[in-house]
């Protein structure tokens, strides 16, 4: 602002003159994804006389599933009389958001029940979690200039309390787009459409199971595919570095980078449908945004999909697993099955007395060695996926790399 200025730059009053600008609403629409939690059995304990152990239980609750609302960068709106509402997709706005609303539930079933069994035995009261999700447009806006109050209104929110009413103790409901977008990553069960009040058509639920071990591709309508049009450039790009490795010439790294949902997963999976999969070995590892600060977790998913890692599986059938594949890699000289064993929690005397920096090295050591074992017996396309894996963009990015049937070299 200058001194000649005679009005404000912000809200066009006049300088010096003592008018406040009127309270109003500033509103937008949003997609966002609403998450209701409900605590059942919360209001009888909180009657209770002995008030200080309620009160830490009630404490450790509601601190706890913050940390996980928080963990998956959504916003807390409320704690109110044993329920919790929270949105992703505002104020920040996630590509996965109903996934990461998804993952939040699964969480907050799991401190629930852990600390049931505290409630239990102190109060001899059991709590369980309910929880709605809904993703939809929902008007969101700010009012009152004193205090910036949000409010969110809309049909969308209004549907998620209501799915959270309809769940039952331990259970999570949630909508048909929160589903479309969220079942590449779980596991539901569809439900009975069932008629709500002022609604004139049934609510579509469906009750989230679990979560997938290996999700499927990234986020996509359900049931549409139209054919893949103006890639010629880029899918030749592919098919050229693909013709160099077959010659056994050179190893070939290419990096598909754009902003979210400009067909990077797309591309990848119609450059793998050109292959001959039964004289190629492919392998993948994906990487989520809520993953990100999971140390080696792009690698991680990579081995268990190669292995057909399971959750049901025990640690032993992992370690078996591990070990059978290793095995089958004649031309690797070296023992690997405990460096790689550690990403997958399993337990090796040998790494156990190892320094971190130490197995780290030994880690880095034993990757291009198996994947030069690999690629001794022929063509390896090893694709890695996943967001901001090109630092210049912004949204997600694929980087697709390929090891050749001669030496492997680390990058």
């Amino acid at each position: 602002m200058l001194p000649s200025d005679r009005f404000c730059g912000s809200c066009g009053l006049e300088l010096g003159s003592s008018q406040k600008p009127e309270a109003g609403i500033t509103c937008e629409r949003k997609l966002i994804t609403s998450l209701f939690v409900e605590i059942t059995g919360y209001a009888t304990f909180t009657e209770r006389p002995d008030s200080e152990e309620v009160k830490a239980l009630a404490s450790n609750i509601f601190g706890e599933i913050a940390q996980i609302v928080i963990k998956y960068e959504g916003h807390i709106e409320t704690f109110t009389d044993g329920q919790v509402i929270a949105f992703f997709g505002v104020p920040r706005v996630h590509e996965d958001d109903p996934v990461r609303a998804a993952k939040t539930a699964s969480e907050i079933h799991q401190v629930v029940r852990r600390l049931s069994l505290k409630a239990q035995e102190t109060l001899g009261q059991p709590l369980w979690a309910r929880i709605g999700i809904n993703t939809g447009l929902t008007v969101t806006g700010h009012f009152d200039f004193d205090q910036a109050a949000e409010c969110k209104a809309g049909d969308a929110v209004n549907v998620a309390l209501r799915l959270c009413t309809l769940a039952k103790p331990g259970e999570t409901l949630v909508g048909q787009e929160t589903y479309a977008q969220a079942e590449g990553f779980f596991d539901f069960e569809p439900l009975q459409p069932s008629a709500s009040a002022g609604k004139g058509l049934p609510i579509k639920a469906y009750r989230l199971l679990s979560l997938r071990e290996m999700p499927g591709k990234r986020y996509h309508i359900s049931g549409y595919r139209a054919a893949l049009i103006g890639r010629e450039r880029e899918m030749a790009v592919l098919a050229r570095a693909l013709a160099r490795i077959q010659d056994g010439k050179t190893y070939s790294v290419v990096a598909i980078c754009g902003e979210a949902g400009t067909g990077k997963s797309r591309l990848i999976e119609e450059f793998q449908a050109t292959l001959e999969l039964t004289k190629i070995t492919w392998m993948e590892g994906h990487a989520y945004a809520s993953t990100r600060n999971i140390s080696y977790f792009p690698l991680i998913n990579l081995i268990k999909r190669d292995l057909a890692i399971e959750e049901e599986d025990t640690p032993g059938l992992v370690a078996a697993k591990l070990e059978g594949r290793l095995k089958g890699l004649p031309d690797l000289q070296e023992d690997v099955a405990p460096f790689l064993g550690t990403l997958l929690s399993l337990h090796y005397p040998a790494v156990a007395k190892m320094s971190p920096e130490f197995w780290r090295s030994r880690l880095h050591r034993a990757i291009p060695l198996i994947l030069q074992a690999l690629a001794k017996q022929g063509p390896v396309v090893i694709c890695f996926e996943g967001g901001r894996i090109c630092p210049s963009t912004r949204g997600n990015s694929a980087l697709f790399l390929q090891a050749t049937r001669g030496i492997v070299q680390q990058r």
